[in-house]
């Protein structure tokens, strides 16, 4: 190497010491990365930025980044920064874990890959005189890098950065606060966890839940989390900006990382399939999938080729469930009409409202209103608490209702009969794409919320159904409208002859 090169090489590397996007772009070999090489989004940067810039140094670090599938999230922060940061500060060690031990192979096997492909870091690697293997590696300077099992197996390890990767399918969260968490508190190090989320009750949601007293950027687990979905949504002000679009669903929205997902493949995987596409992609955590609905059985209910109306039918009969809730910011309020007719095979969920924060002489008001519309063979309303009275000024004015009682054993039966009703795929769930995308945004919360239903068992030890979803107002008046439906049944009569 003659000395022009040899300063050129020491310049890149003195530059990849203090920067992480120059490292990753210049160091790190780029022919794997496709014609522009690694690219470093402005999400990047704020993951490096808050992984590295901390307010108290003498305390540990902890990072929580729920991100789309494709974000380079396992890239950036399993492979590239640990990798930056072995590079750039000699005797640096790095943890690596994830729910399967041959995928945190995988991971440090991609480190390997970038130290033995890089002109630049190929003298950090000596295997006659440190280790490199599947589950360890030792640098020339000092660094270390190393998977170990889930919980009991990294016990004896203390390092400077633990990466667990796709942390919310870790299912015992008791065993990761005592077992991995712990692993950086000798040397104040960084624990950061990446992952799409799963469900309501996973991981991440544990460890983003509320607020430090005096800083509102870090949860009360600690952990500074941040949500990055694939696309970002806009103010209408904006939507002449380069790059924003208004999405099938009548928002303003601009792709988060263009490079990877264009406007086009965002809008194919919405429309592909919106409830995978609401949890990898938007971020946003399914409710909790319980033992009493499977989701197999949801699905088969539903029936892309209709959208919610209330175009009413001559030769169909209508009956609807009422939940009634009050608050502004807690509960919804539903009404939730079937519809049967001789050419339907099972019950068509016809129409849907849920709303929030209205009063209840409103939502007596909304329901005579909607009785003048689809003529309700039976309305049938929760009759507890507070829609007493709404049951008896509705049955006053000679509406056909019927009250519904939530004591512990009619409410598991109405949910009983729910999951009958589902798994034989008596219920007709309406999917269609209509122009405001209601149709479909309100059955998946519908179905969010049936998957939050599973068996608890009370003090008394019977079995009750109750759900871990943030709400279960859309399964409890679907139950309460089949109710009116089994009440409108026809009694077979036979006669001795």
């Amino acid at each position: 190497m003659d000395k022009d090169d040899l300063q050129k090489e020491i310049d890149i590397l003195t530059k990849a010491q203090l920067s992480y996007e120059y490292f990753a772009k210049n160091v790190v070999d780029q022919s794997e990365y496709g014609p522009e090489g690694y690219v470093t989004k402005p999400f990047h940067k704020e993951w490096i930025q808050v992984l590295e810039e901390r307010d108290n140094k003498d305390e540990a670090n902890k990072v929580a980044i729920t991100a789309f599938t494709g974000s380079s999230k396992t890239e950036t922060l399993g492979v590239l920064y640990p990798l930056w940061k072995m590079f750039s500060d000699p005797g640096f060690e790095v943890l690596i874990v994830s729910n399967n031990m041959n995928h945190s192979k995988e991971i440090l096997g991609r480190i390997k890959e970038h130290i033995e492909d890089s002109e630049y870091l190929e003298d950090y690697k000596d295997e006659a005189e440190h280790t490199w293997a599947q589950k360890k590696i030792e640098l020339t300077n000092g660094s270390k890098a190393e998977v170990r099992a889930l919980y009991d197996g990294v016990k004896g390890a203390h390092v400077d950065y633990v990466f667990a990767d796709e942390a919310a399918e870790y299912e015992n969260k008791e065993f990761f606060s005592r077992y991995v968490e712990t692993r950086i508190r000798r040397k104040n190090g960084t624990i950061c966890l990446g992952s799409t989320p799963v469900h309501e009750n996973d991981l991440m949601q544990k460890v983003s839940e509320g607020e430090k007293e005096g800083n509102p950027n870090i949860s009360e687990e600690g952990y500074w989390n941040g949500v990055y979905a694939v696309e970002e949504q806009v103010s209408e002000d904006r939507k002449d900006e380069e790059g924003v679009y208004k999405n099938s669903e009548g928002n303003y929205v601009k792709p988060t990382f263009p490079e990877a997902f264009s406007k086009n493949d965002i809008e194919t995987l919405r429309d592909e399939n919106p409830i995978t596409f609401q949890k990898e992609y938007l971020c946003q955590p399914l409710a909790v999938e319980g033992d009493m609905f499977d989701p197999n059985d949801v699905i088969e209910c539903f029936d892309e080729s209709k959208n919610f109306n209330q175009e009413v039918r001559e030769d169909a009969k209508y009956v609807m469930g009422c939940d009634f809730a009050i608050s502004t910011k807690g509960d919804y309020s539903v009404f939730l009409v079937l519809e049967m007719a001789p050419d339907i095979d099972g019950k068509k969920i016809k129409y849907i409202e849920r709303i929030r924060g209205l009063a209840l002489d409103e939502q007596e008001r909304r329901i005579k209103q909607l009785h003048q519309v689809f003529n309700f063979e039976d309305i049938i309303v929760d009759e507890t608490n507070f829609g007493g009275s709404v049951y008896q000024n509705l049955m006053q004015d000679g509406l056909p209702v019927t009250g519904q009682d939530f004591s512990y054993k009619s409410r598991n039966n109405l949910l009983m009969n729910l999951k009958s009703e589902i798994e034989s795929s008596e219920i007709i769930i309406p999917r269609g794409q209509d122009s405001s995308s209601r149709t479909r945004d309100i059955t998946d919360t519908l179905y969010n919320e049936l998957m939050g239903f599973g068996p608890t068992e009370t003090q008394t030890g019977q079995v009750s159904y109750t759900s871990t979803a943030a709400h279960d107002d859309l399964p409890i008046a679907l139950a309460m409208a089949l109710q009116g439906v089994r009440e409108q049944a026809p009694v077979q009569t036979y006669v001795a002859t």
